[in-house]
């Protein structure tokens, strides 16, 4: 279980999480009503194949990893709001009672929703692989998780800063280098670390990194992780399509690189503010196309190598490995990466992260007992956002 530190103000850091921008810049601007809070995604997570059947006997055992507990249930956690919502169920921000009121992410699956869709062998080694990653500083932690008859239950780090780095990308004007340069370092790091553990992600997109209020990065999802033999391919095609690797969508097998493919993927959506191949409207793996050469319009030249050597076609011959990220031209030699989070993060974003909360509140309808609890975050958001709350209502 990862550690878990005190804090005598636990809704600090969620007030912390919004920036506040004038009420007439944000009613200035149409927002589309689809677009959810956080973990927006650009296409759905894909998988070819399916896991094994199960039977009806799942509802009593279901899975190891999750056990029949009287030590923990639901009622420790006191229901802030909805932050997340996946295909099994949704993710709430939650203060933990019995752990000094601490805020952590609660993420709730319906069982007979995951047995409908023969999930049960991808959830139980999606617990199993994150209990494993709890000394990253670039990774969420896992803190514990329990069954009841009904639903499956795994409380996380909550990760504070109201965004994934898709809904960031959304809302700035531009990337500059220097920011991009952190990111590379943090994911690389956090490739790095799975890497280390014989752990392949497979899912690896902007969705899925999380920021701090700070707007560092925190890698959240292992739907499709998978934990490799040293010398072991996968031949799983999964992943979500614009991001996938060509090994994984021809079918052939395939191992680490796929991640740092996915990697060189997000970089390019951060400098050039779009793909790098044209698979927007691709539907399965096999109509995806990588004959496009890909191209950089406002990248340097330093970090346009980078990326370029991440997309190489050929597997065996992409970088793929933090020591070659290190010794890139990209990164002067006066760059720390063991103090990335030391590093400021500077954006001009054109958008305002209380109105997606805000909003987050309004259509999830929350419990009349959470509305004090909410209110206090609303009035610390400003009396333009109180207007804006009344607007919506």
């Amino acid at each position: 279980m990862g550690n878990l530190s005190s804090n005598k103000n636990p809704y600090r850091r969620l007030k912390q999480s919004f920036s506040l921008k004038s009420i007439s810049s944000i009613l200035g601007k149409k927002y589309p009503h689809e677009k959810p809070y956080v973990n927006t995604g650009i296409s759905e997570s894909y998988t070819e194949l399916t896991n094994e059947i199960v039977g009806p006997e799942i509802k009593s055992s279901f899975s190891p990893e999750f056990q029949f507990r009287s030590d923990v249930c639901k009622s420790d956690f006191h229901f802030l709001g909805k932050i997340g919502k996946g295909t099994f169920g949704d993710v709430y921000c939650c203060s933990w009672q019995k752990k000094s009121n601490i805020l952590v992410a609660v993420k709730i699956q319906c069982k007979e929703v995951v047995a409908s869709k023969n999930a049960v062998k991808q959830i139980t080694r999606e617990t199993q692989i994150h209990k494993l990653l709890d000394d990253c500083d670039f990774i969420a932690k896992y803190y514990d998780c329990w069954q009841t008859a009904t639903h499956l239950f795994t409380v996380m780090e909550y990760v504070d800063g109201g965004v994934d780095l898709y809904g960031l990308w959304t809302e700035t004007i531009h990337f500059p280098e220097s920011t991009i340069r952190i990111y590379t370092a943090e994911i690389a790091l956090a490739l790095d670390y799975l890497q280390s553990k014989n752990i392949i992600n497979r899912d690896f997109k902007m969705e899925n990194l999380a920021l701090n209020y700070q707007k560092h990065i925190k890698l959240i999802d292992f739907g499709f992780a998978k934990l490799l033999d040293s010398d072991e391919k996968a031949t799983t095609i999964c992943g979500t399509l614009q991001y996938m690797a060509p090994e994984v969508a021809s079918g052939t097998p395939y191992s680490f690189p796929v991640d740092w493919w996915c990697f060189g993927v997000i970089l390019y959506i951060l400098a050039e503010k779009k793909y790098p191949f044209p698979n927007a409207n691709a539907d399965t793996h096999k109509s995806l196309t990588y004959d496009v050469p890909v191209t950089f319009e406002t990248t340097s030249s330093e970090l346009a190598e980078l990326i370029k050597k991440l997309l190489t076609l050929d597997q065996n011959a992409r970088l793929s490995s933090l020591i070659q990220i290190q010794k890139e031209p990209f990164f002067p030699s006066t760059f720390d990466f063991s103090a990335t989070q030391n590093y400021s993060i500077e954006l001009k974003e054109t958008s305002n992260h209380a109105y997606y909360y805000v909003r987050n509140v309004i259509e999830n309808k929350p419990d009349p007992s959470d509305f004090n609890r909410l209110t206090w975050h609303l009035v610390e958001m400003t009396l333009d956002c109180l207007v804006l709350f009344i607007e919506y209502h």
